[in-house]
């Protein structure tokens, strides 16, 4: 699992929140009280471990990995912004914690990978603590890394029916042999497929000469995806418009690149490169401002 380094910048909303910095681990994570921009950097990324038998190579069929991270960031509050006051804390500590567990269904041709992500606030105790938490569920082959043709699963919230995709994009892990070419991509967070793109072979590191990878996730509209913390009535006084207190309807829209470098051989990625953008606006192409 990774070590990760997040770089933070200001979005270009009148409602930012959530721009973190972090020293370990990576996570996908889905803004709640964290809206904003973040840039992960993972030194050493998911490197799930593999096995020879018989001269195939294959992705193993127990699992249980556990990452931390920790870091600053600035962070929106949540409860205060629906209370009509736009607060942001600069500089608080988070922690993001990764926990990849194989599941059933596995067998000899097939791995089920449950994965949860949970982003706290190290200087509070209590519920506000938690910013946000998601599981994602995928079964895919154990030699290509693959997704199977059996709906995967995905929940972003407490009692939400998890979302159901068959998916056809690589995710926690690249096929072994990896080519230079452009490879098909499940985005988690937007429950969509783009496009990897394969971009250089000149990185090295440790010795080992890395594949680089880029997948850009174009804007999307979340509220569809998250129906209790997607959607927000804001007064219009807070987004810089005339009206008052009149309410607003506002969505969390999202957008991310990620730069992946893999080792070909294993397909294992090794570092991950990833700025997410999220802010809470009228439109798509108008962010709160």
């Amino acid at each position: 699992m990774p070590d990760t380094a997040v770089h933070s910048r200001r979005p270009p909303a009148s409602v930012p929140a959530g721009a973190a910095r972090e020293t370990r681990s990576r996570a996908s994570c889905l803004g709640y009280i964290a809206v904003g921009t973040a840039t992960l950097l993972a030194l050493v990324a998911i490197v799930l471990p593999t096995y020879v038998a018989k001269s195939l190579v294959k992705f193993p069929d127990r699992i249980h990995q556990v990452t931390r991270a920790t870091g600053t960031g600035d962070v929106l509050d949540f409860r205060q912004l629906l209370e009509g006051t736009v607060h942001i804390d600069h500089e608080v500590p988070v922690q993001l914690t990764t926990l990849v567990n194989s599941v059933v269904p596995t067998d000899s041709n097939v791995v089920t990978l449950c994965a949860s992500f949970e982003v706290t606030r190290r200087d509070r105790t209590d519920t506000s603590r938690l910013l946000d938490a998601s599981v994602d569920q995928v079964t895919v082959s154990r030699t290509t890394g693959m997704p199977q043709r059996r709906p995967a699963m995905t929940m972003f919230e407490l009692d939400q029916k998890p979302l159901e995709t068959v998916r056809h994009g690589l995710q926690y892990k690249f096929p072994f042999g990896t080519a230079k070419r452009d490879h098909p991509y499940f985005d988690a967070i937007s429950q969509r497929e783009t496009t990897m793109a394969y971009v250089d072979d000149s990185t090295v590191r440790n010795g080992l000469r890395l594949l680089h990878f880029r997948a850009d996730i174009p804007v999307v509209d979340l509220s569809g995806l998250l129906p209790m913390r997607g959607r927000v009535d804001l007064p219009a006084r807070l987004l810089g418009g005339k009206g008052g207190d009149e309410l607003v309807g506002v969505s969390l829209y999202y957008s991310a690149t990620r730069d992946y470098w893999v080792e070909p051989t294993t397909g294992a990625v090794v570092i991950i490169n990833e700025h997410q953008l999220r802010y809470l606006a009228t439109t798509a192409d108008a962010p709160t401002g």
